[in-house]
């Protein structure tokens, strides 16, 4: 037995080595998020308080002074950079223009594409980058964070990435968010040129893929595209519904679980095509890639987009794989990159759900193993009830209460969350090079999608099926609410 193996490195080594990154992305998480809520003035107190912590945590390599000390670095990388971000979010002239309600004309580039909201289908929602603001009073310009908010099927019909004018008012947002400002259409837009490469890709992929499941009935013609880009634009709204109170919304989300399974099939297909170490690791980018321009900006797809980077990496280096690190490099990029995702719900779930996946399913999963139970079946056990006791917290913190169907239903869709997945994306990326191929594999697609629609259904028609709690189960006064819907 080699040296590697028989010499083991002491315990507290291996807790700083294995818990160092997670402790400076939870400084960097936290600072953030602290620092949306607050101006500049606070935030660069944030920053000198976490110089001096780290600085009197120097030399240190174990204990709680050492943590503190990792902790307080994180924090300040996360201060400074949220206090840069808010500096520019509170324009003055804009802050102004917001708080009077001015009404004007903008010049806006589209972020996300549109998407109808939940209690009105017939507006849409986008976050947007807002150039520039024209009023019979002042001019203002820059590139701020704001949310669009339009209705009108020319809206409906817009891209990511595309450059518009439109007659606007513009609205104070919601503080504890990047966003400067809700501007609200008061007119169609008007485009300017057309969107970037990659954004008329991701619009290509969408159309031809809306083309190819028309062969297919509802509800599974809508399911398709959700589950294969996070396209919910033809998916029935009583159908979505039940996904949300079934738990099964995460396969209608394009997250790590889609990211994995994509990358994993593609670095399968070049190990049987014998590619060589580098050939896999550029293989499985460029489809990470695809899926991230495709599916967009979405906090769940960035967080395991910058995973499937780390761990890509590590195979290019010849390391063993540490998926630990690998998320906390991830959630420290996503949030340095774009602060405001430290106080999205959907990045927080996103993060939890793999959390409990890394710390409790596989562990769970041991005694099933020595009992006899399969790998993959005991797995399918824990990893539904792990990821769903990590974001249970979170749920209720949230007000959305807790799906008690969630765990049952989640254990009969992993029979097919797989391949329905696979099936959906392969309808995409057929039908963007060749429409009959995309309709055939989306007829395949919708075999195991009848499964799916029928849990949801199912589930959501059980008795008491969700636990909602406004200030969380057992808080405040003890009661809770009990919904059926």
């Amino acid at each position: 037995m080699s040296a590697e193996f028989t010499l083991r490195p002491a315990p507290s080594e291996v807790v700083r080595r294995d818990w160092r990154l997670p402790l400076v992305a939870a400084g960097v998480w936290a600072a953030a998020l602290a620092g949306l809520y607050g101006g500049t003035v606070t935030g660069l107190v944030t920053v000198v308080v976490c110089v001096a912590l780290t600085a009197l945590g120097i030399g240190r390599r174990e204990g709680v002074a050492a943590a503190v000390a990792t902790v307080a670095f994180g924090a300040m990388l996360g201060a400074g950079v949220t206090t840069a971000h808010v500096a520019a979010r509170d324009h003055p002239g804009l802050a102004a223009l917001t708080a009077e309600e001015a009404r004007g004309e903008a010049e806006l580039v589209l972020h996300t594409v549109p998407k109808p909201t939940t209690k009105r289908p017939d507006m849409v929602t986008a976050t947007a980058r807002l150039r520039s603001f024209k009023s019979d009073a002042s001019v203002v310009e820059g590139n701020w964070q704001v949310l669009l908010v339009a209705s009108g099927t020319e809206w409906a019909e817009l891209s990511s990435g595309q450059r518009l004018t439109a007659p606007v008012v513009l609205r104070e947002a919601e503080p504890g968010r990047l966003t400067a400002a809700i501007v609200s259409a008061r007119g169609p837009p008007e485009l300017d040129g057309e969107p970037a490469l990659p954004h008329r890709f991701a619009a290509h992929v969408r159309e031809r893929l809306a083309e190819a499941v028309a062969v297919v009935p509802q509800p599974e013609a809508g399911l398709i595209p959700a589950l294969a880009v996070g396209d919910t634009s033809l998916m029935d709204p009583e159908i979505a519904a039940d996904f949300r109170t079934t738990g099964l919304v995460h396969l209608v989300v394009v997250s790590g679980y889609h990211l994995s399974l994509l990358v994993g099939a593609v670095l399968a297909v070049a190990v049987a095509c014998r590619a060589g170490p580098r050939a896999r690791v550029v293989a499985g980018a460029v489809a990470a890639g695809v899926i991230v321009v495709v599916a967009g900006p979405q906090p769940s797809v960035l967080r395991a987009a910058v995973m499937a980077g780390m761990t890509l990496l590590a195979l290019a280096a010849g390391r063993p794989r540490a998926a630990m690190p690998a998320l906390a490099t991830a959630v420290l990029l996503v949030v340095l990159v774009d602060p405001d995702m430290s106080a999205q719900a959907g990045f927080a779930l996103s993060v939890a759900a793999c959390v409990g996946l890394l710390l409790l399913a596989f562990r769970w999963a041991k005694p099933l193993e020595h009992r006899g139970w399969p790998q993959g079946v005991a797995l399918a056990v824990t990893i539904p009830l792990a990821t769903q006791v990590a974001v249970t917290p979170l749920l209720v913190g949230l007000g959305s209460g807790v799906s008690l169907v969630s765990v049952p239903v989640n254990l009969l869709a992993a029979l097919v969350a797989a391949p329905v997945v696979v099936l959906s994306v392969g309808a995409a990326a057929a039908a963007a090079v060749w429409l009959p191929a995309g309709e055939f594999m989306s007829q395949l697609a919708a075999l195991p999608a009848r499964w799916l629609i029928w849990l949801a259904r199912t589930g959501a028609e059980v008795p008491g099926r969700s636990c909602r709690s406004p200030a969380g189960c057992g808080g405040g006064s003890g009661r809770r609410w009990c919904s059926h819907s």
